[in-house]
């Protein structure tokens, strides 16, 4: 049996939190998994224990600072926005950037899962972004309710179920303003109430931060952000103006050589049947579909990926694996 490997974990009651833990647990990962409740635990971790923080932001920063004044010196590993734009902290996205994780960890141990909206982007058009082929991005994103967080998700699920009890008379009277307000709508603001909604900043924030490591030009992006009554993959409508004319096929061909993505041929029955959320829910795969040639240079899409997958827990799995095995490494060469 292979050693254990120590991991301390912060937010299993989350929904992300919660997916972690469970895939972590797993006989065949065999982490030795310490679940931190409450501050008061960090006191008890060992100098170099990986954390893995899946919280709110506005908890992350308190955290960090406790676990500093404990001389703790592990691998940071957020699922929250704390740290994505601090020069020290990497957003690790490993089909995309591994190469910089590997270096990244050498020198620096703050690693931030990206935002959920921006990992499912970049992973569908991964090997167009190898290429460096992609001038500018327009986005509509249908963000699930997942997003927010278990209490607020089940908040809505309940309301929603409150509603579903007399459908008739909610329709007739149209009593929806206030107690349902957010029961089968949308929400057309994501996040903190500045110029622009939060959610489409971070959209081209961190989609840039993630890419210049790979020189690949600054990629000008416009983003909507919407808030829809999905429970947990988010949809993104896109238009994609590239470098160079391209053809479709070439275009279906360069995005299709990436395991992570399927490609749904753009047809009603295959398109109904495949691009929906229900159907991506669950699946580490990205579902590309819908696509459409406007003119040489500019193609539109539809982009789906599960957003408790590849949105959150599944970027800090893959790097917990990444700095285990760099560890290991390590362990081996000082043994020998």
């Amino acid at each position: 049996m292979k050693a254990t490997f120590k991991v301390a974990i912060m937010g299993t009651r989350g929904l992300v939190g919660n997916i972690v833990y469970k895939k972590l647990k797993s006989q065949k990962n065999n982490y030795n998994i310490i679940t931190i409740k409450t501050t008061h635990q960090l006191t008890q971790l060992t100098p170099k224990t990986p954390v893995i923080f899946c919280k709110e932001k506005q908890e992350a920063l308190t955290t960090f600072k406790i676990l500093k004044q404990h001389q703790w010196n592990g691998y940071w590993i957020d699922a929250s926005s704390c740290f994505r734009q601090c020069k020290k902290a990497l957003i690790v996205l490993d089909p995309i950037n591994k190469k910089e994780i590997l270096k990244h960890i050498k020198t620096n141990k703050i690693l931030c899962g990206g935002n959920c909206t921006v990992n499912i982007l970049l992973l569908a058009i991964a090997k167009l972004i190898k290429k460096n082929s992609i001038s500018q991005i327009t986005c509509v994103t249908f963000q699930a309710i997942s997003g927010l967080g278990y209490k607020k998700a089940t908040e809505i699920l309940e309301t929603t179920k409150n509603l579903l009890k007399n459908p008739l008379a909610k329709l007739i009277t149209h009593k929806l303003k206030n107690k349902f307000k957010n029961t089968l709508s949308l929400e057309p603001w994501i996040g903190e109430n500045m110029h622009t909604p939060e959610e489409e900043t971070k959209t081209k924030q961190e989609t840039n931060k993630i890419i210049k490591p790979l020189h690949h030009k600054q990629i000008k992006i416009h983003s909507t952000c919407v808030r829809v009554n999905v429970i947990r993959c988010h949809t993104l409508a896109i238009t994609l103006t590239l470098t160079q004319a391209t053809t479709k096929h070439t275009l279906i061909t360069t995005l299709k050589n990436h395991k992570i993505v399927k490609i749904i041929p753009n047809n009603k029955q295959a398109t109904q049947t495949y691009l929906n959320p229900n159907t991506v829910a669950g699946t580490k795969k990205i579902y590309i579909g819908r696509i459409r040639k406007l003119n040489p240079y500019t193609y539109s899409m539809i982009i789906i990926g599960d957003q408790l997958i590849w949105g959150a827990s599944e970027p800090l799995i893959r790097t917990l694996k990444i700095i285990r095995k760099y560890e290991n490494k390590n362990m081996r060469h000082k043994n020998n």
